[in-house]
């Protein structure tokens, strides 16, 4: 929030600053609240533009050994779309965690936070991100349907032209 051009506030603005802290005090607050109200809405849209699509487009993907391959490949990685899921599902846990800490440190209404003449924050006790992919064992479990596929239709096309080879003549 700090300015990068002001390192000092002038004293003629200094009976301003308890205002600008009750702006801010206020307006913050408001501003968080409708950003998780909108996130209701674009998460239904998130699932219906995005989600429900690439669900279907990976049981048609099914038909081919290609996509049985790479459907397998990413739920291995945990890179498939329950991976993805996670992933959205920590950085939301991530933007409550420093929302709260921000509400700790009362930074809506802190100086420090508006203008660096009466101190700095300190961005290093900020909360740091962090996380964990699925064990592999999870990962595995996704994958395992997706390789008993395509194991079974690697199995099924070779019966089928090994068939088709003994009744050719040769």
């Amino acid at each position: 929030m700090n300015h990068p051009h002001l390192n000092k506030l002038d004293d003629e603005f200094e009976p301003q600053v308890p205002h600008v802290q009750n702006y801010y005090r206020f307006i913050i607050p408001r501003k968080i609240d409708a950003a998780e109200r909108t996130w209701l809405v674009r998460k239904q849209a998130l699932e219906s533009v995005y989600f429900r699509p690439a669900i279907v487009d990976r049981i048609f993907l099914r038909l081919s050994p290609v996509g049985m391959y790479d459907a397998a490949t990413q739920a291995w990685a945990g890179t498939d779309l329950i991976g993805l899921r996670d992933f959205y599902e920590a950085i939301r846990k991530y933007r409550r965690t420093v929302i709260d800490y921000f509400y700790d440190k009362n930074a809506f209404e802190d100086r420090k936070w508006f203008s660096p003449d009466k101190g700095s924050v300190d961005w290093n006790s900020l909360p740091q991100f962090s996380f964990q992919r699925s064990d592999v064992h999870i990962n595995a479990k996704r994958a395992l349907p997706d390789l008993l596929l395509l194991l079974m239709m690697n199995l099924i096309l070779f019966m089928v032209i090994f068939w088709v080879f003994q009744r050719s003549e040769v």
